[in-house]
């Protein structure tokens, strides 16, 4: 099979990975399981697979240099991801896929302040696009607003400033390392409160708990197996499907219709992320549209 056929294969897999696995959570949230205890059991699942990678590849180190910086990252991902399951079962997931398309364009700002890249033109166009995108969304002062709709955009700007820490990180550590330990870290940030709040799952419960940790580790090696197969250039466009499955597995499971302010805005706000990602120079391709694998 040609080289660009495969990434595309691995590209498609990961853009219908993502919205699923926020179909399953989404499943047992509508069942009364909490947040913090769907995380904790998928992330125990994720670290036993990813850890006997980590053996054999002997990267469990993590250089005292950069606790701080995973400490941080954990934090922000762990925010984010706590804000987005929280209103999972309260948004449509083609608005929350839509509003999430904004993480690139906040990524490629908070690249500037932080860590000192040059606001090119690109940058400029995807961060009014990407503003003008959500705005038509989540349209504030018409009847359709809704202040959930917020949540999604803040979960996207804690995403995005973890980011930048992930591009940071990547230069010398690797992606088991960065997801072994965020998993480590959300088992620690959510174990007291899931024991707190433990719902007894079923026997099908567990087999999606199991299969939502799977689907971190899939989902990311996918992305990353893509975007060392083929150029951001030929599978940037395949980003937006996230957002065509999402829609569909909404519309199938959840009885969702997706409206024509969402997919405009949403066609916006992914037009504006294309133009910031391709404008970036090509060694950042595999962080850049990175916006959620690890969720």
């Amino acid at each position: 099979m040609p080289t660009q056929l495969k990434a595309i294969g691995y590209m498609l897999i990961f853009c219908f990975s993502l919205p699923f696995g926020d179909a399953l959570v989404r499943m047992l949230s509508e069942t009364g399981m909490k947040a913090a205890q769907v995380m904790c059991v998928r992330s125990v699942v994720s670290m036993s697979i990813l850890a006997p990678i980590l053996y054999r590849l002997k990267e469990f180190r993590i250089p005292k240099q950069y606790w701080r910086l995973y400490l941080i990252r954990s934090g922000l991902f762990f925010v984010a991801v706590w804000s987005w399951l929280s209103v999972i079962d309260k948004i449509p997931l083609p608005q929350l896929y839509a509003i999430g398309f904004t993480a690139p364009i906040l990524s490629s700002v908070l690249s500037v302040l932080i860590l000192r890249e040059r606001f090119t033109r690109a940058k400029a166009i995807a961060l009014i696009g990407g503003f003008l995108g959500v705005l038509i969304i989540i349209r504030p002062g018409l009847d359709g607003f809704s202040l959930l709709n917020l949540v999604p955009l803040f979960c996207a700007l804690n995403w995005a400033s973890a980011q930048v820490i992930s591009k940071h990180l990547s230069g010398s550590q690797s992606p088991y390392q960065m997801t072994f330990v965020l998993s480590s870290s959300f088992v620690l940030f959510t174990s007291g409160i899931s024991v707190v709040q433990w719902v007894p799952p079923t026997f099908n419960q567990w087999g999606i708990l199991i299969g939502l940790g799977g689907l971190i580790v899939l989902t990311h090696t996918c992305l990353v197996r893509a975007y060392k197969l083929a150029d951001l250039s030929l599978l940037a466009p395949f980003e937006f499907l996230n957002l065509v499955f999402a829609s569909v597995l909404g519309w199938m499971y959840f009885n969702e219709v997706v409206d024509l302010w969402t997919i405009l805005g949403g066609c916006i706000i992914f037009g504006s992320a294309l133009v910031a990602t391709l404008s970036k120079p090509k060694s950042d391709s595999v962080d850049d549209l990175k916006w959620a694998p690890e969720r």
